[in-house]
């Protein structure tokens, strides 16, 4: 058992069954306190009776801190109340450095590339990729070949830009590029939970990748179950990153080569991956709380009974205004997040671009194909803003 007498999960928004969480630790005596700013309060559709609305936490003895997204990361670092090492903390919030670890342990690594290595690669026929360096959620991240070449320069300018919120999110002065080659393969994400130097994957997601404006976008996530050979490649990756002391939820973006030469970690955090909680509540047992147990000496089972599970984003393929929302109808089953009159002004990989999602159950790839079209939204449902209208949603 982890000592601690009373848990603060930080950034709760993030995440549900709050009373199952807390029951699980009342039989151990252990108190469960839900920390959110209210900024982030109003974004997500939670019970809040179970949530303080603040931001900032007031820590005592025998309390112990752990974070669930990138605003409490950076405040329990700030205030060193995580249980958590530099060197995950860095490679969270740098994909740089996450490759650079990789590469010094012998571990396969996505590489970096200079301008001139970038548009040597660009003329002989390859695709290379632009990422701002510390941002989350796929902001920024851009695909450049030959056929797009010449806005290389106004990309890399673009993904060297932060907003005010990611800057005081991610506590940063200033943004920073980076070019990637651009690996070939299946693209996967997983969330993990580590505590006294033991791991348990609480799920992962194959994911199906769809080009729009030249940024890649998740057009589906799928549960699949995991090998003994992935759970010991994610177990090599969370090794390096982490000291057996810390205690810490990871979400990881990887690829498995196309060639077949292994598994290659492209983005990391010290957090749980956002924009599945529709599709992590079908799961049979909540994969938070079973994450948690761990703390009590429970040896989590890393056992994948909702495998087959599927969650289909519906996506605008452009920027503008939804004058018509008939896709809710056409497709079934289908969860709202933006509708009629919303205004839509990023193209983008996070969740928050998203129109809607499908959740269902005994994915095919048969099914898959026969929605893919109908995920993807244009002229039919959105219309450009004239000039003189406001873009403020």
């Amino acid at each position: 058992m982890y000592p601690f007498k009373r848990l603060i999960l930080g950034g709760a928004s993030s995440i549900f069954g709050f009373e199952e969480i807390k029951s699980i630790f009342k039989d151990a005596r252990k108190d469960v306190c839900f920390i959110e700013t209210p900024e982030m309060m109003q974004y997500n559709n939670v019970n809040d009776e179970c949530i303080m609305m603040q931001d900032f936490c007031s820590m005592e003895e025998g309390d112990l801190f752990i974070p669930l997204n990138e605003f409490w990361l950076t405040y329990g670092h700030t205030h060193k109340f995580e249980k958590i090492c530099e060197r995950a903390y860095c490679a969270s919030r740098s994909k740089r450095y996450l490759s650079a670890l990789m590469m010094h342990s012998g571990i396969s690594y996505c590489n970096w590339l200079t301008l001139s290595e970038a548009i040597q690669r660009i003329e002989i026929g390859k695709k290379i990729l632009i990422k701002p360096d510390s941002y989350y959620s796929g902001h920024g991240v851009k695909i450049v070949q030959k056929a797009n070449a010449d806005r290389i320069e106004k990309y890399f300018k673009d993904a060297n830009e932060l907003d005010s919120r990611a800057e005081r999110v991610l506590n940063i002065e200033r943004g920073k590029a980076e070019i990637w080659e651009y690996i070939s393969g299946e693209e996967y994400s997983a969330d993990v939970f580590l505590c006294n130097g033991h791991l348990y994957v609480m799920r992962v997601c194959k994911k199906k990748i769809v080009v729009i404006n030249d940024t890649p976008c998740v057009l589906a996530y799928v549960m699949i179950p995991v090998s003994d050979e992935l759970y010991a490649v994610i177990k090599t990756w969370t090794d390096i990153l982490f000291d057996t002391e810390d205690v810490s939820f990871g979400q990881f973006d990887f690829i498995e080569r196309e060639s077949g030469a292994g598994y290659v970690p492209i983005d990391f955090s010290c957090r749980i991956g956002g924009g599945l909680e529709n599709l992590l509540m079908k799961c049979k047992d909540n994969v938070y709380g079973a994450a948690l147990k761990m703390l009590l000496g429970e040896d989590s089972q890393n056992i994948y009974p909702d495998t087959g599970l599927y969650q289909f984003n519906i996506l605008p393929t452009k920027c503008g205004e939804i004058f018509s929302d008939p896709y809710f109808l056409e497709i079934e089953d289908a969860i709202v997040i933006k509708n009629e009159r919303k205004r839509i002004s990023r193209i983008g990989g996070s969740a928050n671009d998203r129109l809607g999602c499908v959740i269902g159950e005994n994915y095919t790839e048969e099914l898959f194909h026969s929605v893919s079209e109908k995920l993807l939204i244009g002229d039919n449902c959105i219309r450009e803003i004239s000039r003189n209208r406001s873009l403020v949603d």
